[in-house]
């Protein structure tokens, strides 16, 4: 992933998107393989939760295809991987509230 796409607005992101530069799946790819590479230095995540990303990156990747503009209606970061604090409870994702 180029820096230009790495360090893109939400709003750039969804321009890239429509225009099918790239797709959500690759970005989230992308951004997957971005973690996989500084994670070991970094230790910001408790759990990445890949497939989840992927799958809802893949019907991001469908409501743009079959909705055009209309997708974003209501749902403004669709498509934008994003990571959630682990204080948050999150359903089929082990949450731990940053306890030992």
């Amino acid at each position: 992933m180029d820096d230009a796409l790495r360090y893109a607005s939400c709003a750039q992101l969804r321009a890239s998107f429509a225009r099918r530069e790239v797709s959500p799946v690759e970005y989230a790819r992308a951004t997957l393989e971005l973690l996989d590479e500084r994670e070991t230095e970094l230790h910001a995540f408790l759990t990445v939760s890949a497939d989840v990303a992927l799958a809802q990156a893949a019907e991001a990747e469908r409501l743009i295809g079959s909705l055009g503009e209309a997708a974003w209606e209501g749902r403004p970061l669709l498509g934008v991987p994003m990571s959630v604090k682990d204080l948050t409870p999150t359903a089929g994702i082990r949450t731990t509230r940053g306890s030992l």
